[in-house]
């Protein structure tokens, strides 16, 4: 069978992720009816059996929106790239976001759900959200939760037209930085011998704490 909900997804599906309950995550960029800034990381929920949670997200829709409380323009957008359940019924959401649109300064965010869809407004650092400041152009791609709580990211950044790099960045449970981790809460990868530097696209925790990242 096939599972579909009535949302416009302008890009592909990003990540999907089961619940212990069973149920589906799906985290990918919707456009949101009637928003100031139209297209907006999305999370969608299904039930176990492919039906859509209408107790899930904005009024019976089974999605929630994303969109950084932050100064936009009509070119502001944010994309949704990695979703994760937590114990407890929380929800874990990645991507990027943009105020002024594709041509301007692009950065990751994390931001977390409440078990029905709603924004957890008490985590991070800008009522839900945690927006790390890394370079020119930042994306989160794909992130993974220690056993402690802590959630690392990886994705790719760049520095005034230079070549790419991994910026690898680990979040406490409230959502701010880890300051504790690299410097200020943040590991740069980088590869001079490659032109057009490298991007990090998977996380993977090993049990003795270290971290591997794809590319």
């Amino acid at each position: 069978g096939v599972a579909t909900a009535n949302i416009q997804v302008p890009f592909p599906i990003q990540e999907i992720r089961q619940q212990a309950d069973g149920k589906y995550l799906i985290v990918a960029t919707g456009q949101n009816p009637g928003a100031s800034v139209p297209q907006q990381a999305v999370v969608v929920r299904f039930n176990g059996d492919g039906s859509l949670d209408t107790g899930f997200g904005l009024s019976g829709t089974g999605a929630t929106y994303l969109f950084p409380n932050v100064p936009t323009s009509f070119n502001a957008f944010s994309r949704g790239a990695d979703v994760m359940p937590l114990a407890g019924g929380a929800i874990l959401v990645a991507g990027r976001y943009s105020a002024g649109g594709e041509g301007a300064v692009q950065s990751p965010f994390v931001a977390q759900l409440n078990t029905n869809g709603s924004i957890n407004t008490s985590y991070g650092t800008s009522s839900g959200f945690t927006l790390p400041a890394f370079g020119s152009w930042a994306v989160a791609r794909n992130m993974a939760v220690q056993i402690d709580g802590k959630v690392v990211l990886t994705g790719t950044q760049n520095n005034a037209g230079g070549p790419n790099t991994i910026p690898v960045w680990r979040v406490n449970i409230d959502g701010h930085l880890d300051s504790t981790f690299g410097t200020s809460g943040l590991q740069v990868i980088s590869n001079p011998a490659l032109v057009g530097g490298i991007n990090g696209y998977a996380i993977v925790l090993q049990d003795n704490g270290k971290i591997v990242i794809g590319g």
